[in-house]
């Protein structure tokens, strides 16, 4: 049913809402992957896939493969985050890795910093070097009276 992915993409989105349903699809929309099918999909990028800018151009409704992290509080002026970083593989031809984090209390930056770190560490486990690492995320702290969700994922697809 599915074919490998030969393109992905990095997308980030987060909104508030009555509801914390509510609240996971504006973040989605907000995201650009609001109208599509996700499956949540383990962390795998095959060799050939190419990053593609920008939000997803994939025909609504289709079923797509994600890795995401996302965290949805309706706490009065909590941060919440969360990100993905993908560790690119220095061989030709292996796979890159994605790692995914989603936290309470902790800054943008130090949810990037860690999910980095987990990104590089899993590689390491695979006797794997580094060649690059790329992150995107969101953060939010939550107003009063609402639910606010961020959302931060991988898009794989056949483009």
């Amino acid at each position: 049913m599915f074919t490998q992915p030969r393109t992905h993409y990095l997308v980030q989105g987060k909104a508030d809402g009555k509801t914390a349903l509510g609240s996971f699809d504006g973040a989605l929309r907000d995201a650009g992957v609001g109208d599509l099918n996700l499956i949540k999909v383990s962390s795998i990028i095959p060799p050939e896939s190419q990053r593609k800018e920008g939000k997803p151009r994939i025909p609504k409704g289709t079923l797509t493969p994600v890795a995401y992290a996302y965290r949805t509080s309706s706490k009065p002026g909590q941060r919440i985050a969360a990100a993905i970083a993908i560790a690119y593989s220095s061989r030709y031809g292996m796979c890159s890795l994605i790692m995914e984090v989603s936290t309470e209390d902790m800054s943008l930056k130090s949810t990037i910093d860690l999910v980095s770190k987990m990104a590089v560490h899993g590689m390491r486990e695979r006797d794997e070097s580094v060649d690059k690492v790329e992150t995107i995320g969101a953060e939010c702290i939550v107003p009063g009276k609402t639910f606010s969700t961020v959302f931060a994922g991988v898009v794989l697809y056949n483009s």
